[in-house]
């Protein structure tokens, strides 16, 4: 029963949501950039955010969406508490995020005390070019596989407003593609200009998952954490999974819209952590190659602007370090 009310609510909605664009649509283009819709990043948090001056104490925490965030957050403040997280704790009240919005218990406001103090951390989805650089602040971005970041983007629209309300997987994709006006590749191009910068540290999601050991001292250092041999070892041993689906999701709140499906199988209570396993709807091989050949055209447009040698020579940089973003 709850599965037809589901669909008959979903089915009634459909018509005034495509009035307004769909869940595509929702999206705000500021400057270039698409933030989420309104209710998520309300414009005056966005103006708050982009006037923003970051200071010392500060770790500005950037992604592009659905590319690391949670598990950036979860690193940093490991590193803080020393392996020790505070238990029952709700990661969101442990940091900020600046664009979103604060209401509910969960949220922290830019002015309430950090708990984590004498450092800050915050996580933003913002672009390079609307954050005030600040040589005394810190920041670290968190770069990911341009397939598996859409992938994840997909797995969240749906998980957020099921199969009726949601645009099919090939729109999806074109959306992201083709429709909007700025990506993925634009973000970590416009981060990856400041790679040489002291306070500036880059890393990708990939390594995190492979080599956590190694990202955990790099970070460590960045932020000026001295870790003891156990210490670290607490560290990645509770960068696993597992442990954040036992210790850290049940306290989460719940990622969830009035179009959620009832019944979300594969995915953890706060629907941060999915079983992708039990995934049903995949990107296709075709679209897979689509989505790395579309970003190798646009790096290739980008690398031979002769009239804007500085872009040109950063794209090249991006390119030749992470040739697996584009070939596979």
């Amino acid at each position: 029963m709850d599965e037809i009310l589901y669909q008959i609510k979903c089915y009634l909605s459909l018509p005034f949501l495509l009035m307004y664009g769909g869940v595509t649509g929702g999206y705000q283009n500021i400057d270039g950039y698409y933030y989420y819709p309104k209710e998520m990043n309300p414009p005056a948090s966005i103006k708050i955010a982009r006037e923003k001056e970051w200071g010392a104490g500060d770790l500005l925490l950037a992604t592009y969406p659905k590319s690391g965030t949670h598990f950036g957050m979860l690193t940093s403040l490991l590193i803080l508490y020393k392996g020790e997280f505070p238990p029952k704790a709700d990661l969101h009240n442990l940091c900020y995020a600046p664009e979103f919005s604060v209401e509910g218990e969960n949220c922290l406001s830019l002015e309430d005390p950090s708990p984590t103090h004498p450092v800050r951390v915050l996580g933003s989805h913002m672009p390079q070019h609307h954050v005030k650089y600040s040589e005394t602040a810190k920041y670290l971005y968190i770069m990911r596989d341009p397939v598996a970041t859409l992938a994840s983007l997909r797995r969240m629209d749906q998980l957020m407003y099921g199969s009726i309300i949601c645009p099919s997987l090939s729109e999806f994709v074109k959306f992201h593609l083709h429709t909007r006006e700025t990506g993925w590749l634009d973000h970590v191009l416009g981060w990856w200009s400041l790679r040489d910068k002291p306070n500036v540290l880059i890393m990708s999601y990939e390594r995190m998952i492979t080599q956590p050991e190694d990202c955990v001292r790099k970070l460590a250092e960045h932020i000026d954490v001295n870790l003891t041999p156990p210490e670290l070892n607490k560290v990645v041993s509770c960068m696993d999974k597992k442990w954040a689906k036992d210790n850290i999701d049940p306290y989460l709140a719940e990622l969830v819209t009035p179009y959620s499906p009832p019944n979300r199988h594969g995915i953890s209570k706060s629907g941060f952590i999915l079983d992708v396993s039990k995934v049903k709807e995949k990107l296709s091989v075709e679209q897979e190659i689509e989505i790395r050949l579309v970003n190798t055209q646009k790096i290739q447009a980008i690398m031979s602007q002769s009239e804007n040698p500085s872009a040109a020579a950063n794209a090249l940089s991006f390119f030749q370090a992470n040739r697996e973003y584009f070939t596979k």
